[in-house]
């Protein structure tokens, strides 16, 4: 009996920008799908064309318990970066994670060989796949010419051997970003090397590394390692030769890529798995966590983009605006090129990092470059705005004479007390409650792109020279304008934004945009105390890093000239989804920062985060029937 079906890849539909991945989870939409194995690789039929992957999945019933029904798709090798082996897919969302048993061994990445797992059993007369062993158990050890495994030698632990597949080594054991898989397999030598980094003067005795435009920072501890060991190098160069050498093979569903470890260090892993029947073998399914290398030589470049608007031509016609249709699982649809894939690190669902993780000490230098961004023409000065709360305009500060910002830092470290950390902490305790909800928690500047630290930094707003010898707007105009950017009356701490990036585990990552408030001093029962003023904040989506940064950056410019204003252009621009304007608010039993959190979600359609302890739920409950018998007896 043959227990799997092999989707044919064609585009009935309409919609041809779909990946097939995407198109086989729309398909099977009413089923629940497991991720169970991935299979051989297939070569791109075009030069700088991603390979494909065939991915077996295994279907379950509601209750999770499994069939002998398989699912065998050809998926772009990026797509397994979302796609653990464990994870269950419904409705096109992930749903839940069913992980083996999960073990933390110490393994010598040079100890090692390789060797290949039979998960399937092949028809003897045609070569073809019969069925997928739908019992673990059935899985063997089986040296053969093809090679899909990494076999670690293992001393004075539990097993002797520990077995990693090719792919997930690959995908999670060297970065952790969509984009570097597709670089490693896709790309000759001479394209790497202009991908992964962008040439830059050296530190002395450093590792000095400035990263490609489309990988994540947390990506550097590998890039540093291709750029300066010929160990790394040469685990490339076998794992791109493997692929290579398939030129004029015409079986291109049979490719087993080798998967070379890229450090020469002893290092811990955790991995979910199980152990082959009759062998001291623990084959690992899933890497849930890895210890990274030595990184005391490297230093990270940070980028530094400045964005400059070009000269309106009152004779040309406006720019198109971007156009976004609805958002749709985070599936890649890239097949090839140089188009940036966003910006997230796309983590396996229970993915830590053991010891200290990327550490990303920066360099002394910076990469500057410069943006040239095109102007819509203003044909009337926009009117109808949503108020984020009182402006600092009084008498007293507009008479005061401010010069323009120039060299002052556009980036700062967050205060350590307000709204602005009142929020973020929520965001942290969001992730720290709801792991399975909340994956990551990230602050986003230009930076220094997206980064965690316990205290965020914000973006300044700045005083635009361009804006204040712009004619058309008047003196007073003009110093409202330069007021504003400044977040006290005395004009010595210039005001900021946070943007934060919450990543979810089943859906696109929420973006939160907040404006660091205006404080004053207010005389309460005869002593000074410091207030900030109201304000409002945004909640989000954005399909790409390209609009999203668009986006944040028409924001930091809008702002200053509508005091803090979000006029109806931002509230409708088209380069983000799901936009509503949120406002600080308090509730009984949470932090402001808490019940903002809760409050802007929900208008995003997020109801499941929890910001209590379950003790702390308890207890309330408690306190609460306590006091209803008390005022029933009281009653009567």
């Amino acid at each position: 009996m043959n227990n799997h079906s092999n989707e044919k890849n064609t585009d009935n539909s309409p919609d041809k920008t779909k990946s097939p991945a995407f198109k086989v989870l729309e398909s099977n939409a009413e089923k629940f799908l497991m991720v169970w194995w991935y299979g051989a690789l297939a070569k791109a039929d075009r030069r700088n064309a991603q390979p494909k992957v065939h991915v077996a999945f295994r279907e379950l019933l509601e209750d999770y318990t499994p069939t002998d029904n398989f699912i065998f798709i050809d998926a772009n090798i990026t797509d397994l970066v979302s796609w653990p082996i464990g994870t269950v897919w419904h409705h096109e969302r992930l749903v839940d994670y069913l992980p083996f048993e999960i073990r933390e061994f110490d393994i010598d990445h040079t100890d090692f060989t390789h060797t290949y797992v039979q998960a399937y059993k092949r028809d003897e007369k045609t070569g073809r796949i019969d069925h997928f062993f739908s019992d673990k158990n059935k899985f063997y050890i089986n040296p053969s010419q093809r090679e899909n495994c990494i076999s670690f030698s293992l001393t004075d632990q539990e097993y002797k051997e520990l077995l990693v597949p090719c792919f997930e080594f690959l995908v999670r054991g060297y970065g952790l970003s969509t984009e570097l898989p597709r670089i490693l397999t896709t790309y000759d030598e001479t394209e790497r090397h202009e991908r992964l980094y962008t040439p830059h003067p050296e530190e002395e005795n450093t590792w000095t590394i400035l990263i490609g435009d489309s990988l994540t920072t947390d990506d550097h501890v590998f890039i540093a390692y291709y750029k300066y060991s010929k160990y790394t190098q040469d685990a490339v160069r076998i794992l791109f030769s493997s692929i290579a050498k398939h030129d004029d093979f015409i079986q291109r569903n049979h490719i087993y890529p080798k998967v070379m470890p890229w450090h020469k260090e002893t290092r811990k892993i955790r991995v979910s798995g199980f152990c082959i029947p009759d062998t001291n073998a623990f084959l690992a399914l899933t890497i849930l966590g890895i210890e990274l290398p030595d990184q005391t030589l490297i230093r990270r470049v940070p980028k530094v983009i400045h964005r400059i608007k070009k000269p309106v031509d009152v004779n040309s016609p406006n720019p198109p605006q971007l156009q976004l249709g609805p958002g749709q699982i985070n599936v890649s649809e890239d097949q090839g090129g140089r188009k940036p894939l966003l910006q997230s690190v796309i983590l396996g669902h229970e993915f830590t990092w053991l010891g200290s993780g990327p550490i990303g000490e920066k360099s002394k230098t910076k990469y500057e470059r410069t943006i040239t961004q095109p102007q819509r023409k203003k044909n009337t000065k926009e009117t109808n705005t949503v108020g984020t709360g009182e402006p600092d305009s009084s008498k007293e500060v507009l008479n005061v004479q401010i010069n323009p910002t120039t060299n002052g830092d556009t980036e700062f470290e967050a205060p350590d007390h307000g709204r602005i950390m009142g929020l973020w902490n929520a965001c942290l305790k969001a992730r720290s409650l709801n792991p399975s909800i909340v994956n990551a928690v990230h602050y986003y500047t230009f930076e220094e792109e997206f980064d965690y630290r316990d205290k965020p930094t914000l973006m300044a707003f700045f005083v635009n020279s361009e804006t204040l010898n712009n004619k058309d707007i008047t003196d007073g105009e003009k110093q409202t304008y330069k007021n504003w950017c400044y977040a006290n009356s005395n004009k010595t701490a210039l005001r900021g934004a946070l943007v934060i990036r919450l990543s979810l585990v089943n859906c696109p990552p929420v973006y939160l945009f907040d404006i660091q408030p205006a404080t004053y001093v207010s005389t309460v029962d005869g002593e000074s105390v410091l207030k900030e003023r109201g304000h409002a904040g945004l909640i989000f989506r954005s399909r790409t890093a390209e609009q999203f940064e668009q986006y944040i950056s028409g924001l930091m410019e809008s702002l200053p000239l509508s005091e803090g204003s979000y006029t109806t252009t931002l509230l409708g621009s088209n380069l983000v989804t799901q936009l509503f304007v949120f406002r600080h608010s308090k509730s009984a039993g949470l932090s402001e920062g808490e019940s903002t959190l809760l409050n802007a979600l929900r208008k995003i359609g997020i109801t499941n985060i929890k910001l209590k302890e379950e003790k702390e739920e308890k207890e309330e409950k408690e306190e609460k029937e306590e006091k209803e018998e008390k005022e029933e007896k009281e009653e009567k």
